[in-house]
């Protein structure tokens, strides 16, 4: 009987809830219709009206979170890119120009909220007749979810946290396999229209080469083993802004505000017709020592169309879409190799390099390389702590992936720097060349000699360099160049990395 009357006053403290959360919808929902902006396109404006106008209405927008932390957590997250566009007339130049860097700041801020109101509403409040109101963005959702639940991990915390957000957003869950059936019970008891992809795993070294999706942002580690969920979340590369111990997205009242990372152009379907469409065949006058090849997955590669021009009796390889394409890859393959290993691996790979350079009389390119070998020593120390609220909060910095790399035909030595650069700290890269730029080709075999990992480090070339560039970067190479590189070390190393939060809750 007890069991029966606590079943009757849930349903009915959920009906009440619904009932107001319907209510608080509607509310915000009307709230789009008195947003005005004198000037559209002032976004740092537009951040802080739209904060003023939540304030004014915190009761009906905390009516709609479970989760009480999460509405003051978008009001920091507003008020940090207010501010930040309000300081720096250049960022916000920058994403008035470019919807991509705009929509990874908004998807970051939709992907808590997917009630269809609240949706609208941050979309009128932010985009709506600005310079990105037209875009075509909505499929191209950078921010994704996922779950880990071993088999210590605490189930009843799981499914109460689930109960009290909206798990929707989440886009799949492992979970070990000893405790695959006790979740199913409890989802089936306790949520409804849980449609979750759920993935199984046995043993915890499965997570480690899990075929986690490369997009993920946000990754929630439930475990009684910390130290296991700590090496775990360190090891988990590739674009994951922020992990979570036993708790998922919980910013704590804006400590830990949603991160933004500069996105990685997928431009790669926007390569221009001629790269469909060159037909240039090599001549058969020519010798065969005289080919120039492209290079990727760690040897010599035909171009896939025979495409090559000439130049000085020469044969170079003219690199079309179809080589791209395979050179892309080989680069991401490259990279989760290279960025798997410690530091200590990837110098001791580099400084085999070095002695092949030595081998060869490039004694002083081989002393450069050496000294910047060695700027992997920030990378190493690169870790932070702190502890806030009830949170401890560690960054850490992880290699940012795939790079372009291009330098004028007289500046070796800078090509070298900045390829050290890149490598030391787990990047894979693509040189890109023409007759007027640095060629990677007289040095190819020595990286295969010194045991760098296919993939990591891969060369095109082409006689349209700057379609090859617009192709790869998305814009031209010299402002590509200045988001990564500059001549402060230290800077150099925050550009060619992304930071990552681990956030865990402490007892």
């Amino acid at each position: 009987m007890a069991e029966q009357v606590k079943a009757i006053e849930e349903y009915y403290t959920n009906l009440e809830y619904n009932n107001d959360k319907e209510k608080a919808l509607t509310k915000i929902l009307a709230l789009t219709e008195e947003i005005k902006f004198s000037e559209v396109n002032n976004f740092s404006d537009r951040f802080a009206k739209t904060v003023s106008i939540i304030k004014k209405n915190l009761s009906v927008f905390k009516a709609v979170c479970n989760h009480m932390d999460l509405v003051t957590t978008i009001i920091d997250y507003l008020n940090y890119y207010s501010i930040t566009f309000a300081l720096d007339s250049k960022y916000e130049e920058q994403c008035k120009k470019d919807d991509r860097v705009f929509f990874v700041i908004l998807d970051s801020l939709l992907n808590i909220y997917v009630e269809s109101n609240m949706r609208l509403f941050f979309i009128s409040a932010l985009v709506e007749n600005s310079a990105h109101g037209k875009s075509h963005w909505m499929n191209r959702t950078s921010y994704t979810t996922e779950l880990i639940l071993l088999a210590d991990s605490d189930l009843n915390a799981v499914i109460t946290y689930l109960k009290r957000t909206f798990y929707k957003y989440i886009n799949k869950i492992w979970v070990q396999q000893s405790i695959e059936q006790k979740f199913l019970w409890l989802v089936k008891e306790y949520l409804e229209d849980f449609d979750i992809s759920i993935r199984i795993f046995r043993t915890k070294k499965e997570l480690f080469t899990a075929n986690i999706s490369n997009k993920i942002n946000f990754v929630s580690i439930w475990t009684e083993d910390i130290v296991f969920a700590k090496n775990l979340a360190t090891s988990l590369n590739g674009k994951r802004d922020a992990l979570f111990i036993n708790t998922n997205i919980d910013f704590c009242n804006g400590i830990v505000l949603l991160p933004h990372t500069q996105m990685c152009y997928e431009t790669l379907e926007k390569c221009p017709p001629s790269f469909f469409d060159l037909v240039k065949k090599p001549s058969s006058k020519l010798q065969k020592d005289l080919v120039y090849y492209l290079f990727y997955d760690g040897t010599w590669q035909p171009p896939v169309k025979g495409t090559y021009w000439i130049h000085d009796e020469c044969q170079i390889a003219n690199a079309t879409n179809y080589d791209i394409i395979k050179c892309i890859n080989s680069a991401e393959k490259g990279f989760n190799v290279w960025s798997s290993k410690s530091i200590t691996n990837r110098r001791q790979i580099l400084s085999k390099f070095v002695s092949t350079l030595n081998g060869s009389g490039k004694c002083v390119l081989a002393n450069m390389i050496s000294k910047w070998i060695n700027f992997s020593y920030i990378y190493e120390n690169s870790s932070l702590s702190s502890q806030n609220q009830g949170l401890e909060i560690t960054t850490i910095r992880c290699p940012r992936g795939v790079i372009i790399l291009k330098e004028e035909d007289e500046d070796e030595v800078i090509l070298f720097c900045r390829l050290m650069q890149i490598l030391t700290v787990g990047n894979s890269v693509i040189v890109i060349s023409d007759t007027n730029f640095c060629s990677l080709v007289p040095y190819c075999n020595m990286f295969s000699a010194s045991e760098i990992p296919p993939g990591v480090i891969n060369l095109l070339s082409s006689d349209c360099i700057k379609d090859l560039e617009l192709c790869l970067c998305g814009m031209n190479y010299a402002s590509y160049a200045e988001q990564l590189f500059s001549e402060d070390i230290k800077e150099i190393f925050k550009k060619l990395t992304i930071p990552k939060q681990i956030v865990m809750p402490l007892k």
